[in-house]
């Protein structure tokens, strides 16, 4: 039987004032806006390229009709307290179905196709597969077996996000391999490269 992938979206919902909220301090609201909804469009893109199964996750409610409409095969509903909870759900659905699960967000200008593929490949060989930023936390992770420790005890929103989920999977004894750091984009400083998004 051929391995099932399936890669798991995290989105937030595009509200005005709800997204991108530390470029909306200097960019005003309707900019951090704009970008956010072309940065989803950028991961649609790369999500409808990829040739595999695409669950999209989003943070508020499901809207009917949506860029993604055309992309998943299924959307649901977050489901937790803190970011932690919400990825540990998201794995429990996703493995109960498939062979390996590699779950991106929505804010890496420079995700491709490429990297998706990588990340499912290194699963052959690996336990764990993740995918730092260049602010200490990580745009991508992906496992073959569900693990809920690599979502407890981490304190989310820091600069020690990846260091800490990598020396629990190396703690459990559970082998991790990390693809190439990316930027993440939060602040008008991580667009540097990317002046499309400003467009």
């Amino acid at each position: 039987m051929p391995t099932k992938n399936l890669l798991i979206i995290f989105t937030k919902n595009p509200l005005l004032g709800r997204v991108k909220t530390r470029l909306a301090k200097t960019l005003g609201d309707q900019k951090a806006l704009s970008i956010f909804k072309k940065l989803l469009a950028q991961a649609a893109k790369t999500a409808s390229e990829w040739n595999g199964d695409v669950w999209v996750f989003y943070a508020d409610f499901l809207p009917e009709n949506d860029l993604w409409s055309s992309v998943a095969q299924r959307k649901v509903l977050q489901e937790g307290k803190g970011l932690g909870e919400r990825m540990a759900h998201a794995f429990g659905l996703g493995l109960s179905s498939y062979d390996n699960v590699v779950l991106i967000g929505t804010d890496i200008p420079a995700i491709s196709t490429q990297v998706i593929q990588k990340a499912f490949m290194v699963l052959d060989g690996h336990d764990f597969v993740i995918g730092p930023t260049f602010d200490g936390g990580y745009f991508l992770i992906g496992m073959k077996a569900f693990h809920s420790y690599v979502f407890q005890d981490i304190t989310w929103s820091t600069a020690s996000v990846f260091v800490q989920t990598k020396q629990k999977i190396l703690d459990h004894h559970h082998s991790v391999f990390s693809l190439q750091p990316l930027i993440d984009v939060d602040s008008e400083s991580d667009l540097a490269g990317f002046e499309w998004l400003l467009e």
